[in-house]
């Protein structure tokens, strides 16, 4: 048992790590978190921030918030050196590792400073694809029509004490053997996986067949899975292989097509498509990109040679390809705080190289930078030209 910051109480139960605090109507310490399946030795030094947590197999290093007192995993080691405690000052420049009834303990020193990635699978998942489960704790690897489930913070397809498998799947057999996964998408809620089944065409180009939905049960909570909510055709021929779900009508999916972008009710084939936005003219080509942000209020889409951002409140649409002149469109994104969409190009002034920009949500048409010219121009994160 330790006492956190003279508030908080941490202790070690039989099958977990318990986190105790005093309740200030009724002056009783209650617990508030639980880290379950988690049967080791704590350690704790007092003018530190972070608990160790000893295990077998690994070592947990949390973080201790000072005003909510959640712990937060910070890193996994395995415990390679087979010891019961290891203790870490507050500086984190020496470590002390023992082992219970062992008559001596090891002392370490802090030789490099890095934060380099570590192999932590050897499996080859060359062309595969992944989705995060934030809220269930997992991650999701799509490869070929195969799906596995990983703890995301043993990176493992295995959990708890006894290493109980976790879910393994794949979609359900085709007459079509040269069918994969082409695209995956996650639910807000990480309630619902929806999977874009197809082929790889020549040229980059993908066609979708159809499209699966599973969806989360937990009313066996020893054993939850994902079970299939619905397998629907793909409807739209000239769309955009990427889909998502529509927050707050989980069961509907967006697609972009060349005129418009579309909400389907997959569980009602009945019920009409919503048509959430109409472009002011036609897409050149089929769209290969459609990112939204995080309100679905605002997107970017993509074609060979078009980028548009719309804002379907005000209706608002910015040809930003036409501006910024760049074509062969990589991959967008949109920032962590949602206000502002990244995009990555391989071409700008019919010229090859690496442009990556930013495009404000609140005022797209901003003038933020002057290119050579005195044009106007997005800000520029990386702009590298090939010399060939």
């Amino acid at each position: 048992m330790y006492l956190l910051f003279d508030q908080a109480l941490v202790v070690r139960s039989s099958s977990s790590i318990l986190f105790f605090k005093i309740n200030e109507e009724n002056k009783l310490w209650e617990q508030y978190e639980e880290l379950k399946d988690m049967r080791g030795n704590i350690y704790f030094i007092r003018g530190n921030i972070r608990i160790q947590v000893c295990t077998d197999e690994y070592i947990y290093f949390y973080m201790i918030d000072k005003e909510t007192f959640m712990p937060k995993l910070e890193n996994v080691m395995y415990n390679n050196m087979q010891c019961s405690v290891m203790m870490f000052g507050a500086k984190v420049r020496f470590g002390v590792t023992f082992k219970a009834n062992q008559p001596d303990f090891t002392i370490y020193s802090r030789k490099y400073g890095h934060n380099f990635k570590v192999p932590v699978d050897a499996t080859d998942h060359e062309g595969a694809i992944g989705a995060t489960l934030k809220s269930l704790g997992r991650y999701v690897v799509a490869h070929g029509i195969n799906l596995t489930v990983y703890d995301q913070h043993t990176f493992k397809n295995t959990v708890g004490r006894d290493n109980k498998k976790l879910q393994s799947f794949k979609v359900p057999d085709s007459q079509d053997k040269n069918v994969t996964i082409l695209h995956m998408i996650v639910s807000a809620d990480d309630r619902r996986i929806a999977l874009g089944v197809g082929r790889n065409l020549i040229k980059d180009k993908q066609e979708t067949t159809e499209i699966v939905v599973y969806r989360y049960n937990d009313d066996d909570k020893d054993d939850p899975t994902f079970e299939i909510e619905k397998i629907i055709d793909h409807q739209f021929v000239n769309s955009c292989p990427k889909f998502l779900f529509r927050h707050g009508h989980e069961s509907e999916l967006i697609f972009f097509t060349k005129d418009a972008v579309l909400s389907v009710d997959y569980m009602d084939e009945g019920k009409e498509r919503e048509v959430l936005y109409t472009f002011q003219k036609p897409l050149d080509d089929v769209p290969k990109f459609g990112v939204f942000n995080s309100k679905q209020d605002c997107f970017v889409v993509t074609s060979a040679k078009s980028v548009w951002f719309v804002n379907v409140r005000t209706k608002e649409q910015v040809d930003i390809g036409t501006r910024e002149n760049v074509g062969d469109i990589q991959n967008i994104t949109v920032s962590a705080k949602d206000d502002e969409f990244f995009v990555l190009a391989n071409k700008r002034d019919d010229r090859l190289g690496y442009y990556l920009f930013r495009v404000k949500i609140a005022d797209p048409g901003a003038e933020l930078t002057k290119d050579a010219d005195g044009n106007p121009a997005s800000d520029y994160l990386i702009r590298w030209e090939n010399k060939l």
